[in-house]
């Protein structure tokens, strides 16, 4: 593709199909309606890591629904057919690692594994006992496959960060996070402006900005993500927390709030990767799934409305401590950057007026 005319739009395009119709494949394996499956791969086909990033640390990202749903496949044809084993699930997930390590990013390919790991692990506590080790050496033989399939790739690049000059990369992370500014970029992605690295910045505020941020959630996903979670009795209930559990421990260790900080950065090689950079779009996928869980908990049985209003104030209180967190920003913005102020109007009008309307919908039947 990247030898045809405007070959990079042409990849970005085929990789946002890959991530919609294996997001939609995910989401219907776990039983989720077809609406519900079809806006979370709208959603994360036009996640705000592809709208952002048109480089490297975006392409392997198309691939982490794919790994998830070789995880899914296996574990499903252990739940329904415990007597047949001709899933094609650890297949599905080899493939999906090859691609993503193929893709030339390992940061975030790795930051992927990681969700798909935790992923794995509740699914292998969910099997039954006589089960288990089937299921782990299944979903096992995948990861290896995927591995030696990439080898002609990771034999060379292991080799080379033995022997390159990796500058930054080569630095400790683990000190570093993201400015509170960001906050509010995360759910309202433009309330501060547009990607811009101008001379309309003298202070670069929004170039350090902008340096800290690998992608967003809209207010809307962010409010549907939330009611899955807080969701009483609900089947993949916890699937739902360790989804939940996800976002919280990538976002807060992005800001470097300190007790998850240090679990986080526990993990190996965790330190030496620009972890608020890249770590987004599998916390994205973790909300949009949460949210299509939302969509499809609303078809099934609605919601009472004094905990849908809960939650929506919830939402709308975290959209105020998020612009508190950014007030120094918008100052500075305010009194430096032309044109600034519509960006901050339409950015905050829009997201909140939207989730109230999602709510309004949320609240019939």
């Amino acid at each position: 593709l990247l030898a045809l005319r405007n070959g990079p739009l042409l990849v970005l395009l085929a990789l946002q199909e890959v991530a919609a119709f294996s997001t939609y494949a995910l989401l219907r394996q776990m039983a989720l309606t077809r609406a519900a499956a079809w806006t979370g791969a709208a959603l994360f086909a036009v996640n705000g890591t592809f709208a952002w990033f048109g480089h490297g640390p975006m392409m392997p990202v198309a691939f982490l629904p794919m790994l998830l749903l070789g995880i899914e496949m296996e574990w499903h044809a252990v739940q329904r057919r415990p007597r047949l084993r001709s899933s094609r699930g650890w297949v599905v997930a080899a493939i999906a690692m090859a691609f993503a390590l193929y893709a030339g990013f390992p940061e975030t390919a790795y930051l992927d594994g990681l969700l798909a790991g935790a992923w794995a692990l509740l699914r292998i506590m969910q099997c039954a006992r006589s089960d288990r080790v089937g299921f782990t050496l299944r979903i096992g033989a995948g990861a290896v496959t995927g591995l030696l399939l990439a080898a002609p790739f990771l034999v060379p690049f292991l080799h080379m960060l033995s022997v390159a000059d990796l500058g930054a990369h080569a630095l400790d992370f683990s000190a570093t996070a993201a400015p509170p500014a960001a906050l509010a970029v995360l759910l309202m992605p433009y309330v501060l402006g547009p990607q811009s690295f101008g001379v309309d910045d003298p202070g670069r505020v929004l170039f350090w900005l902008w340096y800290f941020i690998g992608g967003c959630v809209s207010l809307p996903v962010a409010l549907l993500a939330v009611i899955a979670a807080a969701a009483p009795r609900a089947p993949s209930r916890a699937l739902r927390w360790l989804l939940a559990a996800w976002c919280v421990a990538m976002i807060g260790a992005s800001f470097g709030v300190p007790v998850i900080t240090r679990a986080v950065y526990s993990i190996p090689a965790l330190a030496h990767t620009m972890f608020f950079r890249y770590a987004p779009p599998s916390w994205e996928l973790a909300a949009i799934v949460l949210a299509a869980m939302a969509i499809d908990d609303w078809q099934r049985a609605g919601f009472r409305r004094l905990r849908l209003g809960l939650v929506v104030a919830s939402v709308l209180a975290a959209v105020a401590v998020a612009l508190a967190a950014a007030s120094h920003s918008i100052f500075y913005l305010r009194a430096n950057v032309p044109h600034y102020d519509p960006w901050m109007i339409v950015s905050v009008s829009g997201a909140v007026a939207i989730t109230l309307f999602a709510a309004g919908l949320l609240a019939t039947r």
